[in-house]
Formats: C-alpha cells, structure tokens, sequence
C-alpha cells in the first residue's frame, strides 16, 4: 500500500517534516566524507584536481586507478573461482533434493538474468574506492509489447472430377497436404524480466547511520537512498500496484508540474569531471519536472505496544512530502540493503578504502612527475650569460644548424648548465610508489611488474607478498560474512515470496574425475523453494592464498632455471619441480614422466642447464646395470645426503640470484 491507513494526514505531514529534518542532518554529517570521496572520484578517473606544484606539465599518474583495478581482478577471481558460486546446506535430512534445486535455480537466475558478475564488479569497485560498497535486493518485473507472427494452417482444396463412365466422384489431389504459414502479425504482451535483482547503489546516493553498531546496516537506526524523481516516475508509480490493489505512490498530484527539485551538486560535478556536459540547475527549477526525494527505512511505535517496528516512507525533501509510507513489505523482514567496508574503523559504520591512505601521496607523485620532466625541458633550452661588452643581441643567440654568431668578445658570453637530477626525481617517485602500493597491498608483482624502490632481499619480498595476501584475505571473509551471505538469503527470500511459475534449470552433478557440471535437467517448484536453507560463507581467503602460494610456487620455478641440477641439490630439485607440476599446473602424476627412447621407461622431468652433466644419464645408466644384476636400481636407492641440508643449499642460491627473481607469475 503507498500510504499505511494507521497515518493520519497531520501525523503525515508531522512524518515529512521529521525525515527531511533527519535527511538534512545526516547530509551534512556527510559533507566532509563526500568532498573526501569525490577526491577519489577524481584520483581514480586521472583527472587533475588539485595539485601544490603550478608549472608547465600537468600530468597524472595514473596509481589510484592501477591499485583499484588490479585489486578488483583478484578479488573477482576469488569470489567467482568456482562454476557455481552458490553454497548452501538443507536444515533438515530430508532437504536433500530441494537443496539441489534451489542452488541450481540461484546459480541460473544470477547468471541468466541478474549477470552478478558485473553487479558484484561495479559494488567492489566502489568499496575499493570510498571504503564500504551498498547493494539492494528486489523483485523486478518488466513487461513490454512486441509483436509475433500469427501461424494459420492452409488446407488446399481438394479437387474432383467426375469419372464418365461410374459417374463416382474422384479426387485428383490425394496427397496434399495441409501447410502452416503466416498470416500477419499480432501484438503480445510479455515478461522481459522477472526475477530478483542485485542493484549496485552509487556510495554518493547513501545515508546510513555513522553509528550502527557493529557497522551493521541492518543494525542502523536510519537508512536512506537518495531518488531523482521526475515527474512521469510518480505517476508511473501511481498505476504500479502492489499485492493488496493499492498504488505505490499517492498524495502527489497537486505537485505536478511543480517540481523544484534540481540534480544533486555531487552528480553534476562527477559529470562534468568525465566531460559530460551538466549545466542542469536552471533548467531542473524551471521545468518543474524532478522532484528530489530519499527512500528511508526508520523506525516507529504505531501500535502502542512499546515495541518500534521498521518502516519504509519515500519523501519528497524539498515539499516535505510523504508520499508512501508502509510497513516493512519483504518477507524477510529486513532492510533490502548489503553493505561492506573495505577496512573496518572501529565503532563506526563508514570504513576506508585503498585510496584513502595514499590521497596525499597521489598528489605528491604528480607533482614528483611533473617538476621532473620541466625540469628536463629546462635542461634543454640552453639560457645564456651575455655581458654588455659582447656586442651581440639576444635573438641572434640560437642554437641553429649552421648559424654563425658574431661577438666582440666572446668571454662574456655563457651557457648555463642545469646539472642533471632528473634521477633525484625519479628516485623519489619510485619510493612515493612503493609506499602507497605497501600501504594498499597491492604490490607491483600483482601487476607482473618489477619491483620498484628501495631494494628487498628475497625474503622482505616474500613477506611483503604474503602480508599483501594476508589483508586482502582479511578483507574478503568479512566481506562473507557482511554482504555475500546475506545478498543470498534476501534472494532466497525473494524467490519465496514472488515466485509463482515452475523454473526450468540444469542441476549439478559430478563426473567420473569429480569435476562439477551441469547435468540432470529439471523444473523447480514455487514449493520447492520453500525449503529453508543454510548459507554457508565460502573460503574467498582460502582460494586468495592458494593464488599467492601458485604465485611462489611460479617464482622459485623461474628462480631454479639458474641453478644447476648438482648431485647435492638434484634430488630436492625433482621433488620441487614434481609438486609445482601437479600443484600449481593441475598435472596428473602420471604425466610427469618423460620415456626414455633406448629402455621404453618413464622417468622424471628435471630442468638441466646447458653443459651440465644430466642426473638423468646417470640414472639411467644405475637402472641398466641393475637390471643386468649390477647392483641395486638407483630409482630405489636411498637419495644422497638429508633433504633437509639440499633445501639450505637451494635457499643459499636462492639468496644470491634474488636480483633474478621474477615478480610476475600467473596470478598477475
């Protein structure tokens, strides 16, 4: 209903003055953090904003961006690392089969019909870059008229002819046969959509309780989404009508045409950031068109039992206008909101992203580049010493291809020579790089680049990555826990309160090797879905620290080609080589064996530099003269000397080829 019958009109319009009241409030709370995050905006777009440093060049480095994305790709790599990203357990023994069934229609509509994979994209993106992303879960339905071909059948008319001698009618045509074809084209009226949605939320359109415990957005006393509400949106809403026959929106109609709400100030500097021409404000206060409202979810005692209940109103803030207000319409009795930081601040609901750290220092590094290369310029563009004795003007001092200057003397004249700090520059720049890549985690390696900076032994490097790993880790099981979790149990919830149609999907099952696939083809009841299911929080961190383990695996596989396979470091060699193969490569073990091409026998694969004696030569050898009752096989001997002692001698070569060690991997 778009107006509860518990609200009477002066409690309404008591109702439309408080939350614009509250909506004020919060906003300007906001104010600091919103100039804050358009600054990223900027930073993360590469557009010169603010800089300390006023000369020629005006370049940006473009490091927010770089940070951002790179740790976009792993992140989306860990959260989608399995076919179907939906986990989930039956409460009960006997939920087995509608387990099944719902996991499968999840995972079909996510895929089919909501394409999660770029909402979940563009809500990490903005979690990255402003420090908490928002998401809303809905029911959508879309209808649109389109137009199909009408089918009739056309049956030939028999012909018949009259036999002169019996007088019996006879039918020429026995065998034809009726044809379908088109007879037009009718209009039909048909679903385009119909199903859950996940909808990313701009950060900007968002005022959450900074004080909700927990940084629960379910926990917070007042949740608000901003809405640019034109005019044909109202009455669009007034015609959409909800389970009990009632509008969504009422009680605007005297305000029609007058509309004084203008496009936020946050929006048109964002669009003309990025080029957009947005010189809207005079035009939005004239047409009288676009009314500015928010949809807020507040709390109210409307029974008089002590108990506040939630409610959802949508007001108009500049009329002070309530123009739906109801109870908590969704089964599942919760805000349809998802949020999570990036970084969690203690006690308050807003956390910080990776760009917040290193804000400053993308300004430092701009002006780092760009005193740099005018510098350069300056070095390039000889100024002279002309003394009044000799005898020349200024524009005939010119660097030219043949010229010819003439001087009375010539000792008054002199270049000045800039020395060359072009490298103090650089320098610099590459430890401001350093710092905010350290500070954010994501590291030049993420990016398969080479280190930059101050220099690192092998194990600072192998720390840094292992931290680096550790915090994005960190920050990919709170987001399990504060948003994956439950956007699945909201679109669950969904499906039980609106599905009404038998969903045809493809269950999972598993192949002869155990791998996952789509398999057994079936229909998914409404009572199906009635079953109540367990989400369970999937290993996101897991799966992020076997990539960076594979990436280290990759590393000390590069790292071995400079090393010799000496009888003292060989047998260690193999076992390392054996385990990256089926590890990081997904190998089977019996495909690690080469055949030799005199005995017909498998034998293990082992890199062996150019000149060096093969170990494999030598064991083939051992193996022949045992089997001709020389001695005992050397593939059953014991290895020479303690593993142990073969893994200190790798890392004591390890420690001298560090300047060697690769960054990249295939993570990267």
């Amino acid at each position: 209903m778009a107006i509860d019958p518990r609200f009477t009109e002066v409690e309404l319009k008591s109702l439309g003055k408080d939350l614009t009241a509250q909506i004020q409030d919060y906003e300007r709370a906001y104010d600091v953090r919103r100039r804050i995050a358009m600054e990223h905006y900027k930073n993360y777009n590469s557009i010169v904003a603010k800089r300390f440093y006023n000369g020629r060049s005006d370049i940006f480095v473009p490091l927010s961006f770089q940070i951002v994305e790179s740790l976009l790709a792993k992140v989306m790599r860990a959260i989608f690392n399995e076919p179907n990203p939906v986990f989930l357990e039956g409460t009960g023994a006997s939920d087995k089969a509608q387990e099944e069934k719902i996991r499968a229609l999840l995972h079909m509509q996510q895929k089919k019909n909501v394409r999660l994979w770029l909402k979940i994209q563009d809500y990490w993106r903005s979690k990255l870059m402003y420090g908490r992303g928002y998401g809303k879960m809905v029911w959508r339905t879309e209808q649109r008229k389109i137009r199909k071909p009408k089918m009739g059948v056309n049956t030939p008319e028999p012909e018949i002819a009259i036999d002169p001698e019996t007088g019996e009618e006879i039918v020429l045509n026995p065998a034809a046969t009726s044809k379908v074809i088109t007879l037009g084209s009718e209009e039909k009226l048909v679903n385009t959509y119909d199903c859950w949605d996940c909808i990313p939320i701009d950060w900007f359109d968002m005022l959450v309780d900074p004080l909700a415990p927990d940084g629960d957005i379910q926990r917070a006393r007042f949740v608000g989404q901003r809405l640019m509400l034109h005019q044909d949106d109202l009455v669009l809403g007034s015609g959409m009508l909800d389970a009990e026959g009632k509008p969504r929106y009422t009680n605007f109609e005297d305000l029609l045409g007058k509309g004084n709400g203008r496009t936020p100030d946050d929006v048109l500097e964002r669009k003309h950031a990025v080029g957009i021409e947005a010189d809207e404000k005079d035009k939005d206060k004239q047409d009288g068109k676009k009314h500015l409202g928010y949809e807020v979810y507040f709390h109210r005692d409307m029974d008089g039992d002590g108990i506040d209940e939630e409610y959802v109103a949508t007001v108009l803030c500049e009329e002070e206008r309530v123009i739906q207000v109801e109870a908590n319409p969704w089964w599942h009795q919760r805000k349809p909101f998802f949020s999570s930081s990036m970084f969690r601040r203690p006690n308050e609901f807003l956390g910080q992203g990776v760009l917040d750290p290193i804000r400053r220092m993308q300004y430092e590094v701009n002006d780092k580049r760009n005193q740099s290369l005018d510098y350069a310029s300056m070095s390039l563009n000889a100024i002279w010493l002309v003394g009044d004795g000799a005898g020349i003007e200024e524009n005939q001092i010119r660097v030219t291809q043949n010229g010819v200057v003439h001087a009375n003397d010539i000792s008054q004249i002199r270049q000045i020579a800039f020395p060359d700090l072009t490298g103090v520059g650089t320098q610099a720049e590459l430890i401001l790089d350093s710092n905010m890549r350290e500070a954010t985690g994501a590291t030049r390696s993420v990016q398969g680049l080479q280190e930059g900076g101050p220099r690192q032994t092998a194990t600072q490097f192998s720390q840094l990555l292992a931290q680096a790993g550790d915090r994005l880790r960190l920050a990919l099981e709170s987001y399990g826990h504060e948003a994956w979790v439950p956007m699945w149990e909201m679109a669950h919830a969904l499906n039980q309160q609106y599905l009404r149609k038998n969903q045809y999907v493809r269950l999972t099952e598993k192949d002869a090797t155990g791998l996952k696939i789509f398999g057994t083809e079936g229909d998914v009841s409404p009572e199906d879905v009635m079953t109540d299911v367990n989400f369970i929080i999937p290993s996101f961190g897991d799966v992020e620290a076997m990539n960076l383990r594979n990436q280290n695996l990759l590393t000390m596989l590069q790292v071995m080609q400079s090393i010799p396979p000496a009888e003292d470091n060989v047998t260690f060699m193999n076992i390392l080589l054996r385990k990256i193969w089926v590890d990081l490569f997904k190998f089977e073990k019996d495909e690690l064996f080469i055949t030799d091409p005199e005995t017909g026998e498998g034998r293990d694969l082992v890199i062996v530099q150019p000149g060096a004696q093969s170990a494999f030569d030598e064991a083939a050898e051992a193996e022949r003269q045992a089997a001709s009752g020389g001695g005992t096989p050397a593939a059953q001997q014991e290895p020479a000397g303690d593993v142990q002692s073969d893994i200190d001698a790798l890392a004591n070569e390890l420690g001298a080829a560090q300047q060697s060690v690769p960054t990249g991997g295939i993570n990267a």
